[in-house]
C-alpha cells in the first residue's frame, strides 16, 4: 500500500491517470500533487496562494496532461512531467469559467476536455510546447534522465584523432535546453547514471573511477577506484541503491545517501558493459560479452541466464516482471524474469545502439536512424520514429511523448513523439493515392498495412483513426 506524504489540507478532489501509474489529489491550500503508485514518489507539485481550494482534477488519456479546477472558478492545465515547464508562456494555461469547478472530463485522445460549473464549457485542452534543437561540438554518445523527467545528462566524445578522445559530462534541462553547471570537468567519462529526483550524478570513467555528485551542492559524495574502466552506473530502489561495474566483471552495489558504503560485491565472468535493476531492486542484471547476469538483492551472486549468448545489452522492466536483450543483428528478445523463459522477440531492420525501459514501463530501443518503442510483453513495434542522421542514443521521457536524442555530429534535440492517429494523418495529407507497403512501413512503422488514402481529404478525421486501431 502506498500512503500520500506530507499533505497539508484536507483533499478534496483525487484522481487516477488512465494506465493506473500516478495518482493526483488536490487540497483545500490549494496544492496539487501527482504521485508515482508504484514508489510514492513525488512526480509534481503545484502551488499557488492566489489559488483557492481544489475541487476537481482529471487526467487525459493520450497526452499525460493534468486539469484541475477550484472554488472561485479557475481551471489550471499543466503537464505533470515537465514541472515547472508552463503550457503558456508565464505559467500553467489558466483558464477563467463561472464559479466553483465541478467535474472535468478530458475527451478520449485529449485534444478537448469539459469543465462543469454552473454551466458546461468545451475547452481545447492545448499542450503544445516548443520542442528545442541544440548543436555541440561533439559527438554525442549517451543521453540518460532523471526518472522525474527534469534533467538529462549526455556523454559527449571529441571527433578528433587523438587515443583515447576526450569524453566529457554535460547536463541539461529537459524543459528548455538550458545547460547546468556540476562543478567539475571530465574528460575520460565512459557513463553516467541520474537518481530519479535529479540530484545525484554517477560517473564513471576509463580511468577506473567512480565518482557520485550531490548537483544542486556541487559537493562530491564518492570518489572510488577500479582495477578497470567503470563501464556502467545505474541508480535504483528510491535512489538508495548505485550499482557500478566495470571491464573486469567487478560488480558493486552502493549505498550513498548518508556515509557511502558497499552493500553487495561480487565478480562475474565478463567483463561488464550494461547494468539494470527495477524500480524497486526486485532484479538487477549485467551484460557483457555474451551472457546476461541476473541477481536479487537478497542474493549473493549472480546467475547466468540461459541462451543469452549472443546478447550484448540488457535492462530489466521498473516493475521487475520482464527482461529486455539486444544481439548485435538487430534482434531484441524479451524473457519473463519468473519463469526465466523468453516470451518474444523483434527482429528489427538495423543494429541495436541503445535499449532502455522508460520509467512507465515502455521499451524503447534505438538505432542508426529510428527510436522504437516495443510492447512489453509481446515484443511488438509499436511505432517508431525516424531521427537526425547518425543518431546513436535517446532517452525516453516520462510520458512516452517526448524523446531526447544524440548524434554523432553533435546535435542534442528534443523531439515529439507522433500517435499512431498523427502519423496516419501526416501520411494521408502528403499523398493523393494509396500507400505502398515502403511508405505505410515510412510513415506508420509496424500498424498493419491498408490502402485508405486513394482520396484522403474526404475522410473524416474518425474514419482515419479506425484504420490504425
Amino acid at each position: 500500500m502506498t500512503s500520500i506524504p506530507d499533505t497539508h489540507g484536507s483533499i478534496t478532489a483525487l484522481s487516477v491517470s488512465q494506465d493506473g501509474s500516478r495518482i493526483g489529489f488536490g487540497e483545500s491550500t490549494g496544492s496539487v500533487r501527482v504521485i508515482e503508485l508504484l514508489t510514492g514518489r513525488n512526480l509534481y507539485r503545484y502551488s499557488d496562494s492566489g489559488l483557492s481550494s481544489i475541487k476537481s482534477l482529471a487526467f487525459s488519456s493520450h497526452d499525460g496532461l493534468l486539469a484541475y479546477g477550484t472554488e472561485h472558478g479557475k481551471v489550471i492545465i499543466s503537464d505533470p512531467f515537465y514541472w515547472p515547464i508552463p503550457i503558456k508562456k508565464g505559467g500553467e494555461r489558466q483558464i477563467s469559467h463561472g464559479h466553483e469547478i465541478k467535474a472535468i472530463v478530458f475527451f478520449p485522445g485529449g485534444e478537448w476536455m469539459v469543465s462543469v460549473s454552473d454551466t458546461v464549457r468545451v475547452w481545447k485542452a492545448d499542450a503544445s510546447r516548443d520542442p528545442w534543437r541544440k548543436y555541440l561540438a561533439n559527438s554525442i554518445n549517451q543521453v540518460r534522465s532523471s526518472g522525474d523527467g527534469r534533467i538529462i545528462a549526455t556523454i559527449q566524445q571529441a571527433r578528433t584523432d587523438t587515443e583515447p578522445p576526450n569524453a566529457t559530462i554535460r547536463l541539461f534541462e529537459t524543459r528548455n535546453g538550458q545547460e547546468l553547471s556540476f562543478g567539475y570537468d571530465y574528460h575520460d567519462a565512459r557513463s553516467v547514471s541520474l537518481s530519479h529526483d535529479g540530484r545525484l550524478l554517477a560517473v564513471g570513467t576509463r580511468n577506473g573511477l567512480l565518482h557520485v555528485w550531490d548537483i544542486e551542492k556541487k559537493l562530491q559524495l564518492l570518489e572510488h577506484r577500479y582495477a578497470a574502466s567503470v563501464n556502467s552506473v545505474f541508480w535504483c530502489c528510491d535512489d538508495k541503491l548505485l550499482t557500478a561495474a566495470d571491464g573486469t566483471g567487478v560488480v558493486n552495489m552502493w549505498e550513498i545517501r548518508n556515509s557511502p558504503v558497499v552493500r553487495k560485491a561480487f565478480t562475474v565472468e565478463h567483463p561488464v558493459f550494461y547494468v539494470h535493476a527495477s524500480a524497486r531492486g526486485d532484479w538487477f542484471s549485467a551484460a557483457g560479452n555474451g551472457l546476461v547476469w541476473l541477481w536479487r538483492l537478497e542474493s549473493d551472486k549472480a546467475v547466468p541466464l540461459k541462451d543469452t549468448e549472443r546478447v550484448v545489452q540488457a535492462g530489466v522492466s521498473p516493475d521487475g516482471r520482464y527482461l529486455a536483450g539486444a544481439e548485435p543483428d538487430g534482434v531484441v528478445r524479451l524473457w519473463d524474469l519468473r519463469t526465466q523463459t523468453e516470451i518474444g522477440h523483434a527482429s528489427l531492420d538495423e543494429a541495436v545502439e541503445d535499449l532502455d525501459f522508460s520509467n512507465d514501463g515502455k521499451l524503447y530501443v534505438t538505432t542508426f536512424r529510428y527510436v522504437m518503442v516495443l510492447e512489453v510483453p509481446g515484443a511488438k513495434v509499436l511505432f517508431r520514429v525516424q531521427l537526425p542522421i547518425g543518431m546513436h542514443t535517446a532517452a525516453l521521457l516520462p510520458g512516452g511523448r517526448w524523446i531526447i536524442v544524440g548524434t554523432f555530429l553533435g546535435e542534442l534535440a528534443q523531439i515529439a513523439v507522433p500517435t499512431f492517429e498523427r502519423q496516419h494523418e501526416d501520411a494521408c495529407t502528403q499523398l493523393s493515392r494509396d500507400l505502398y507497403l515502403d511508405e505505410w512501413r515510412e510513415f506508420l512503422g509496424s500498424v498493419s498495412f491498408r490502402k485508405q488514402c486513394s482520396n484522403p481529404r474526404s475522410r473524416s478525421l474518425t474514419e482515419l483513426i479506425s484504420f490504425v486501431r
